[in-house]
C-alpha cells in the first residue's frame, strides 16, 4: 500500500463520525475513571457500593423504564425527516412532566425495599428524572444526524462531575457519600439550559405526530427495558445476597474495563441511525472489526487488569484471573450484540422485535436462576449466570436478524 492510500485511508478513518465519537467517549471515559479512582479510593467499600447502586445502576434502570420507548421513537420518526415538520414541543413537554409521576413511585419501592435514607431518595429521583430528559434529548440530536452533540449531551454530566469532584477531593478535601452523590446530579443538571433552549427556539411545523409512532415507541420500550433489566439485574441481587462491597469491586473492575464500552457506544450511536436511514446495509466488515477489537482488549486486560488495580487502588482491590476472564466475555459478547441491538432499533419489523423481547425475558429468568445456582461461588457465580444470559441473547439476537444485517448490498 502507498504511502498516499494510507494516508488516504488515515483521513477518512478520522473523519468517520463513529471515530469522532470514539474520540469523545474515550476522552471523557479517561475521566470516569479517574473519577471512579477517586470514589474508590476515597470512599469505603460500602460506600462506594451505595454510590455505584444509585448512580450506576437504579438511575440507569428508571432513565429507560419510565421514558416508555419514546427515545427510539423520536429516532425512528424523526432519522428520515426533519424534526421541525411537526407538532413535537407540547407532547415533548409534556410527557417529561408526566413521568415524574412514576418515578416517584418507583423511587418509593426501591427506597422502601433496600432501606435507603432519605436523602439518597431524593438524590435519586431527581437524577432519575434529568437522565429520562437528557436520552430523550440526545435521541433528538441524533435523530438529526448530530451525533457528536448527542453522545455530548449523554456524556458530559461525567466530565462536569470530574471537574467537581477533583475541586472538592484535592481543594476542599472532602469525600463523602452524600456530597459524592449530590455532586454527580449537580452535573445532570447541565442539561436543563440545553432543554428549555430548543423548547423555546426551536420551530414546529403543521403536521401531527401520529398514534401509531407512539405505539412503535412502546413496542421498542418493551424490548429495551428487558435489556437494561437483563445488564443491571446483577447489581439489585450483589447487594441482596452478597453486600455493596461485592458490589464496589464488581463496578471497579467494570469501570476499568469501560474501553469496550465506548468502543460499543460509538458504533452504536452511528450504525443505530444508519440501520433507520438505509434499509439495504451490510454488517459483515462491521461485525469483523468489532471481534479483532474485542479480542485484543480482552487479551490487554488478561494481562494488565491486577496491575492497574494495584496501581490505582493501592492493593484496596483485586481480582482472580478467572474473574477478570469472565468480564472480558461478557463484555465481547455484548460488543457482538451491538449490530442486531442497531437493526431492531432502526428498521426491525414489530414481529422481530417482540421475538427479541422475548428473548431478552428468557435469558433474564435464566440469568436468575444461575445466579441463585452459583451464588455459593460469590461474585464469580454471578459472572457465570451473567455470561450464560449474555450468550443465549446474543445468539438469539443474530439468529432473529441475520439475514436483514449480513445480506449483500
Amino acid at each position: 500500500m502507498t504511502f498516499a492510500k494510507i494516508k488516504n485511508l488515515s483521513h477518512n478513518i478520522i473523519k468517520h463520525k463513529a471515530t469522532q465519537n470514539f474520540i469523545i467517549i474515550g476522552l471523557i471515559s479517561v475521566m470516569q475513571i479517574v473519577s471512579n479512582v477517586l470514589l474508590g479510593r476515597g470512599l469505603s467499600k460500602d460506600d462506594f457500593g451505595k454510590f455505584s447502586f444509585i448512580i450506576n445502576n437504579i438511575i440507569p434502570v428508571f432513565s429507560v423504564l419510565f421514558v416508555f420507548g419514546q427515545t427510539s421513537t423520536i429516532l425512528r420518526l424523526f432519522s428520515s425527516r426533519s424534526i421541525y415538520e411537526y407538532q413535537w414541543k407540547k407532547i415533548f413537554s409534556s410527557f417529561l412532566a408526566i413521568i415524574f409521576i412514576p418515578l416517584a413511585a418507583g423511587t418509593w419501592i426501591v427506597a422502601y425495599y433496600y432501606q435507603l435514607s432519605i436523602t439518597l431518595s431524593v438524590i435519586l429521583l431527581v437524577g432519575a428524572f434529568l437522565s429520562c430528559c437528557m436520552n430523550m434529548l440526545a435521541g433528538i440530536f441524533r435523530s438529526q444526524g448530530r451525533f457528536n452533540t448527542a453522545v455530548f449531551i449523554e456524556r458530559a454530566h461525567a466530565a462536569i462531575f470530574f471537574i467537581f469532584l477533583l475541586y472538592t477531593y484535592f481543594v476542599l478535601n472532602h469525600n463523602d457519600l452524600t456530597t459524592a452523590t449530590l455532586l454527580k446530579i449537580g452535573s445532570f443538571i447541565i442539561i436543563l439550559p440545553l432543554l428549555l433552549y430548543i423548547l423555546v427556539k426551536w420551530k414546529e411545523g403543521p403536521r401531527q405526530i401520529k398514534k401509531n409512532d407512539v405505539m412503535q415507541g412502546l413496542t421498542l420500550w418493551e424490548m429495551s427495558v428487558s435489556v437494561i433489566v437483563l445488564i443491571k439485574i446483577n447489581a439489585f441481587f450483589i447487594v441482596k445476597i452478597l453486600d455493596y462491597k461485592e458490589l464496589a469491586l464488581y463496578t471497579i473492575i467494570a469501570s476499568i474495563m469501560i474501553i469496550f464500552d465506548f468502543a460499543r457506544d460509538a458504533i452504536f450511536s452511528v450504525y443505530s441511525q444508519k440501520f433507520a436511514k438505509i434499509k439495504s446495509f451490510n454488517s459483515k466488515k462491521v461485525i469483523m472489526i468489532i471481534i479483532i477489537i474485542s479480542l485484543a482488549l480482552s487479551l490487554f486486560y488478561m494481562l494488565s487488569t491486577n496491575l492497574i488495580l494495584q496501581i490505582l487502588f493501592d492493593g484496596k482491590y483485586s481480582a482472580s484471573l478467572l474473574l477478570v476472564f469472565l468480564f472480558c466475555v461478557i463484555n465481547i459478547l455484548n460488543f457482538l450484540y451491538v449490530i442486531p441491538s442497531c437493526y431492531f432499533l432502526g428498521q426491525g419489523m414489530q414481529l422481530e422485535i417482540r421475538k427479541m423481547t422475548a428473548i431478552n425475558i428468557i435469558s433474564i429468568v435464566i440469568k436468575v436462576i444461575f445466579i441463585f445456582v452459583f451464588s455459593a461461588y460469590g461474585l464469580v457465580g454471578f459472572l457465570l449466570a451473567a455470561t450464560i444470559s449474555q450468550g443465549f441473547r446474543t445468539v438469539g439476537g443474530y439468529y432473529i436478524s441475520y439475514r436483514k444485517i449480513l445480506k449483500p448490498v
